[in-house]
């Protein structure tokens, strides 16, 4: 993370399943196999938890640096996006801290060319799934325990700028 200004700032990478591995799959096929299977998305449920699918819409972010000022995390279940169009997208994820917010040390942020989906671990701290250049749809995947907590936001102390 580098400062710019007064706002300190973080470069975007291209999407890979080396560079996201600490912070979940990143589910595509780009092997010559017809099928790859995956398990994350639906590993280790939580007991009185229920799967959920819902499909979002997004509109395109229409500026080229986007600020992160709150980030959110879901910990008892994994969350997946599936886009549905190959839209660029950006990913902004942190893992949580010794004080369960987000470690804004192991904050990275990736672009994906829309061709690819993502899968969460359980608490990683996630700003919102952002379209980029035009109107997405995208499926997602995630438990819900009917609690109040699964789903935890966090406001960040100091935002942080993302430039595309």
């Amino acid at each position: 993370m580098t400062t710019a200004g007064a706002a300190p700032y973080i470069n975007v990478k291209p999407l890979s399943a080396n560079a996201f591995e600490v912070y979940g799959e990143v589910l595509e096929n780009k092997t010559e196999q017809r099928r790859r299977d995956f398990s994350m998305p639906f590993a280790g449920l939580d007991a009185g938890t229920t799967p959920r699918l819902w499909i979002n819409r997004l509109q395109p972010s229409r500026t080229r640096s986007i600020t992160i000022d709150t980030m959110e995390c879901h910990p008892h279940s994994h969350q997946t996006f599936i886009p549905m169009r190959e839209v660029p997208y950006l990913i902004a994820v942190a893992l949580p801290g010794e004080d369960g917010l987000p470690d804004l040390a192991t904050l990275s942020a990736f672009t994906s060319d829309g061709g690819q989906g993502v899968c969460y671990r359980r608490s990683v701290w996630h700003f919102a799934f952002t379209s980029l250049d035009d109107v997405n749809e995208v499926a997602v995947i995630m438990a819900d325990s009917g609690r109040s907590d699964d789903t935890v936001v966090a406001m960040l102390a100091e935002p942080v700028m993302v430039a595309l």
